[in-house]
């Protein structure tokens, strides 16, 4: 009997939740460059519609929360992003945090999308202005949805549902 109450709260031991850290140790490097700074927040490739398949890239203030301690949980970036695809082009303005372990983090972001002459979803060359949220999960992929708005007349409807799933590097 007293194996067998060993081995469950061994069990219990193992299979409880523990708090998830960053894999990511700063450097001196890291210490030296300090915070705020200028840098690139992200880039991945991503596919998905309205823009079929785009290279994306951020580039932003990244800093650390206050009073935090020094890992990678503790970063945001307040950015500017480009997307350029085969069916669509973007340009937005937005905010990510990390939140864990391995680049997991959460961002969103107000955006102005021009679709192309033949887009995955919405009329062609037409304006869309929306917002658009997602994720960043094991190492870089990140998933991501919003909502668009036609700027313009014509006869398609109105709104637009975007969608993708990028791959960072």
């Amino acid at each position: 009997m007293r194996t067998f109450l060993a081995l469950a709260a061994a069990a219990c031991t193992l299979l409880t939740p523990q708090r998830a850290t960053a894999q990511y140790t700063f450097t001196k490097h890291d210490a030296r460059v300090g915070y705020p700074r200028w840098t690139g927040c992200f880039s991945n490739i991503t596919v998905g519609g309205p823009q079929r398949l785009a290279v994306d890239w951020a580039y932003g203030v990244e800093s650390r929360l206050p009073g935090a301690r020094a890992t990678s949980e503790a970063l945001q970036c307040t950015w500017a992003s480009a997307r350029v695809g085969l069916g669509a082009g973007a340009l937005g303005v937005g905010y990510h945090r990390y939140t864990g372990a391995m680049g997991t983090m959460w961002f969103g972001q107000l955006a102005l999308l021009r679709t192309f002459d033949k887009p995955n979803g919405g009329a062609p060359n037409a304006t869309y202005v929306g917002f658009e949220g997602g994720g960043a999960y094991l190492a870089g992929i990140s998933p991501r949805v919003g909502y668009f708005v036609r700027t313009g007349g014509g006869t398609a409807p109105r709104g637009l549902f975007t969608w993708g799933v990028g791959i960072g590097f």
